[in-house]
């Protein structure tokens, strides 16, 4: 078994703070949520970087409901901005069926945020908020506000065809070709890399390869860590989890493949492996 270690992080998250931010997920985040939907990329990264946070405090339980939290923020912010104008869409929260007004893409609604929410919401077995994710229009993402490469969008239709039965090969050869450093405009070559390393490993699932699958993992967690594992990015707690490794890594065990790699950057619990 192949363990990627994660870096180590000075923590000044308090439990006071932890339990501020359950009181506000626990009896206020619905009522925002029917308010504004479509507003609610902020609260996905917050509801995140919270549950890294209490994560590293050891409180796994909460942290498992604060990433169940950011998971059905992106649903409800992403079935928004894919409904008609002057509608309202129905979005599940807690155990609920909820319903706010449509709107335009605001904040964090583009192709990466995408990316991320979608494999959270896989690694987390929250096939509500895959389907939704599943849905939203390609012109939706693209009219997010916001300067983002233009290989991203191919990574979208990549994980769209994956996960519908399709053939992602061709949206990845495009992906690969247009995050090269030399056509970035936007990303660096660093903060790419761990979206470059879901290629291969979607690849590797795709032909049940075990061994290439393992490696592909290990590289992309290895990746996680060259982005996170060191200078000013190191203080960051989001960097503490790698949804997109635990996406995948459920994709696998979904299919009965072995896994061989471990890091407590996609901790068990995460991804159903045992009880928080």
């Amino acid at each position: 078994m192949k363990n990627v270690s994660a870096h180590k992080f000075k923590n000044s998250y308090t439990e006071a703070e932890v339990e501020e931010d359950l009181e506000f997920l626990r009896n206020t985040l619905a009522s925002r949520l029917e308010a504004a939907p479509a507003s609610m990329g902020k609260q996905v990264a917050a509801q995140f970087t919270s549950a890294c946070f209490t994560h590293s405090l050891g409180r796994f339980k909460d942290a498992l409901e604060m990433f169940q939290a950011s998971a059905e923020c992106a649903g409800a912010q992403f079935a928004a901005i894919s409904g008609a104008p002057n509608t309202r869409v129905a979005f599940a929260f807690r155990g609920k069926m909820l319903t706010g007004p449509s709107g335009p893409p605001q904040f964090a609604s583009g192709a990466p945020s995408w990316v991320n929410a979608l494999l959270l919401a896989v690694g987390l077995q929250y096939p509500h908020v895959v389907e939704t994710l599943l849905s939203v229009p390609t012109k939706a993402l693209q009219e997010a506000p916001g300067e983002v490469d233009a290989c991203y969008i191919h990574l979208v239709h990549a994980l769209r065809a994956f996960f519908q039965n399709q053939d992602p090969t061709p949206h990845l050869a495009e992906f690969e070709r247009l995050s090269r450093p030399e056509a970035l405009k936007i990303s660096t070559p660093l903060s790419i890399e761990r979206f470059r390393a879901i290629g291969p490993t979607l690849t590797a699932l795709t032909s049940r390869d075990e061994i290439l699958l393992n490696e592909a993992l290990v590289k992309q967690l290895e990746a996680h860590k060259k982005m996170f594992g060191k200078g000013k990015e190191a203080g960051s707690a989001s960097g503490l989890v790698d949804a997109r490794s635990a996406g995948l890594m459920r994709v696998a065990l979904d299919r009965g493949l072995k896994l061989d790699v471990e890091s407590d950057y996609v901790p068990k619990w995460l991804i159903g492996l045992e009880q928080p």
